[in-house]
């Protein structure tokens, strides 16, 4: 390069040099230009008298300041719409903004302040137009040579860091769509990474809401038909805190609302894609807080009536939610059906109402296919009926399996102490075939009381045992298998103050206990009198008949209802009764009974009369009404106390037919002997000796 062309090119660069200088002083003058206040007031009236002469309504700066090259703020800005009511009014707006970033058509916000703002944004009922729109008519010019929209400019992008909000309050009072919200922030303090408005993904750091309140009504059925599709967030955040929250929602229409009240809510490392409709975070906490349902019955329309029979509606499920931590703390919770009555002293599902909500839990998981959550406690109180003062287990479902393993469950009166599983080939396979159910029931000690039975079932308050209500079982044991095949394994019941029943059993068939069978092979009771007259009532036994202070009884019975084989062996202060019966489909059956001074006159409440009686009787026949039963009878007394005489050998041989004996009766006592041989017929209309 010669030397003529080199002065050329320095003599160019001293010039763009020189130009560069004169616009780095001319933007420092600007800047310094602005801070004075002779030259805010100048921008101030430009910008207020450009706005007002445009929308023919009242706008005022109280000051604006610039801090070159990126701080931009503004005091006492006030707007008013074309009914002379306050539209804005911002007592401080700061932005703090990357200017060179515009360059790049990149909007990026370092921070953002919003200071004791007052807005409402409105519309009547008659009129689709907000109370804003005269601005944007107003402040648009029209253009009558339009352009060819460029469709491969670069898109401006737009991002904010920082967001500050103290003292808000804005009303939306939309009388034409019928919606109107009235909302109140003391404090909002945003740190963000990325806050992607148009693609919606926002990247929180820490988030934190102080102080909101408001409510949000429906006054009328919305005539929005627009069915476009919205692009759904994808939200992350390190944190997120939340206090002092009460908000209220109504819908007049549907007669439904819902009253929050947020005392803390915490959030840490959260995940939420609602679009890929997944949700994860590694704590959620939640003290102190109110949620009120309130509904009325909907009438629901008959989907078979609507519908085409060969019309299916499939909506698939692919939401997950994960959290690995959950605390909840003095919390309560109320769901009421408004319009039906409330049940009282009894579990009313229209009308749910849980105080001091508080739990600890752990991986909780829930997607389609599975359900998963360690609940290590929970506690509840419900003022009108069961309060849950521990609640724990290690819970577990998918598509085949339900189990509670570790379940413990205590409320005022009872206590639950199990493993639990539940298999199946499908949950739509039980409606029809119940019968394969497979469960599994280890119980420790399950204590069930009274009380909290007729909580959920008021029906039974007029059974004997459930009188008063102050009754208990209490069961211990393993039952598995299907329901049709289920084993029971050292079972052991007790209930009332001495009742203990123990047995291992095999029953097949169910649910069908008609046609059941029914293997228990060695029943054992222990019971008394007081707990017979309360399990059964004091009606059901006869006013002259006195039941054994102390009742044993051991037992085997195998079969079904109404054709089984079963032994027993019945023991009291009254005496000892053991015997035998078997019974088959066509109602044939065959029975021994052998009493051993069994003192009848303790049973029926006569001594002078009634005494020990000593025997042993076997009957033989067909039928298991007592009207048309034909039997043979064979009885051998060797010692019966009749009116304070114990009688002896006396014997019984005969055939029964429903009230008809036909046989012999003789008697060989040293003091007494007779010998009867006929028929006594005392059936209805057949009445003979």
């Amino acid at each position: 390069m010669d030397y003529s062309a080199k002065k050329f090119f320095k003599s160019v660069f001293k010039v763009l040099l020189g130009i560069v200088g004169v616009i780095i002083v001319l933007l420092i003058s600007v800047a310094l230009l602005i801070q004075l206040p002779s030259v805010q007031n100048k921008i101030i009236s430009y910008a207020t008298d450009y706005v007002s002469n445009k929308t023919h309504t009242r706008f005022e700066i109280e000051r604006v300041g610039i801090t070159f090259p990126k701080s931009i703020f503004l005091n006492g800005v006030f707007l008013e719409d074309q009914h002379h009511d306050t539209l804005l009014y911002a007592g401080k707006i700061k932005v703090d903004i990357d200017m060179m970033g515009l360059i790049k058509s990149k909007v990026y916000i370092h921070s953002l302040l919003l200071q004791d703002i007052n807005g409402k944004i409105s519309r009547t009922e008659n009129d689709s137009l907000f109370n804003f729109n005269f601005l944007i008519a107003a402040l648009t010019s029209p253009d009558n040579n339009p352009v060819e929209k460029d469709t491969t400019q670069k898109k401006t992008d737009f991002d904010i860091n920082k967001v500050k909000l103290e003292n808000i309050r804005v009303i939306y009072d939309d009388r034409y769509s019928g919606i109107v919200s009235d909302l109140r922030l003391q404090n909002l303090d945003l740190n963000a990474d990325k806050l992607d408005l148009e693609n919606q993904v926002y990247e929180i750091d820490k988030l934190i809401i102080d102080g909101l309140s408001g409510n949000l009504a429906i006054l009328k059925q919305s005539n929005n038909t627009d069915t476009s599709s919205a692009v759904l967030p994808v939200i992350t955040a390190k944190s997120i805190d939340i206090t002092n929250v009460n908000f209220a929602y109504a819908d007049q229409v549907n007669k439904q609302s819902v009253k929050t009240v947020i005392g803390e809510f915490g959030i840490t490392k959260a995940n939420m894609n609602l679009a890929k409709e997944n949700i994860s975070a590694d704590e959620l906490a939640l003290s102190n807080s109110n949620f009120q349902l309130n509904f009325t019955e909907a009438s629901k329309p008959d989907v078979d009536s609507v519908l085409p029979t060969n019309t299916k509606v499939v909506v698939e499920n692919k939401w997950q939610i994960a959290l690995k931590n959950l605390k909840l703390d003095n919390n309560a919770f109320s769901y009421n059906v408004i319009n039906l009555p409330a049940v009282h002293n009894a579990f009313d599902p229209a009308h749910i109402n849980y105080q001091q909500i508080s739990a600890v839990a752990k991986d909780i998981f829930y997607s389609s296919a599975k359900t998963a959550a360690l609940i290590q406690s929970f506690t509840a109180n419900d003022p009108s009926g069961i309060s849950i003062k521990e609640f724990s287990t290690d819970f577990y479902m998918d598509l085949h399996n339900v189990r509670a393993d570790h379940l413990k469950i205590k409320t005022a009166n009872s206590d639950i102490n199990a493993n639990t599983k539940m298999e199946f080939t499908s949950l739509e396979s039980l409606k029809d075939s119940i019968g394969e159910l497979f469960i599994t029931a280890d119980m420790k000690k399950v204590t069930v009381h009274t009380k909290d039975i007729l909580y959920f079932a008021p029906q039974l308050a007029a059974q004997p045992f459930f009188k008063g209500g102050y009754n208990y079982a209490s069961v211990s044991g393993k039952v598995n298998g299907k329901i049709k095949y289920l084993h029971g394994d050292k079972i052991v019941l007790h209930t009332s103050s001495k009742t203990l029943l123990t047995t291992d059993f095999v029953i097949t068939g169910l649910p069908d206990a008609e046609k059941a069978y029914f293997n228990f092979p060695n029943l054992k009771v222990t019971s008394g009198r007081n707990d017979v007259v309360a399990l059964l009532g004091k009606n059901i036994i006869p006013a002259n008949i006195q039941l054994p202070a102390n009742i044993n009884l051991n037992a085997k019975f195998n079969g079904q209802l109404k054709a089984f084989e079963s032994s027993f062996g019945f023991g009291s202060e009254f005496g000892t009764v053991s015997g035998f019966a078997v019974i088959d489909k066509q109602q044939n059956f065959k029975s021994e009974v052998k009493v051993d001074r069994f003192d009848l006159g303790k049973l029926l409440k006569n001594d002078t009369l009634f005494g020990p009686v000593t025997l042993s009787a076997n009957m033989e026949g067909h039928g298991l009404d007592k009207n048309t039963m034909t039997a043979t009878v064979k009885a051998n007394a060797s010692e019966i106390y009749l009116n304070q005489y114990n009688y002896h050998a006396l014997t019984i041989d005969g055939k029964v037919r429903g009230q008809e004996f036909d046989g012999k009766i003789s008697l060989n006592d040293s003091n007494a002997a007779f010998d009867f041989a006929g028929l006594i017929n005392l059936n209805k209309g057949e009445e003979q000796y």
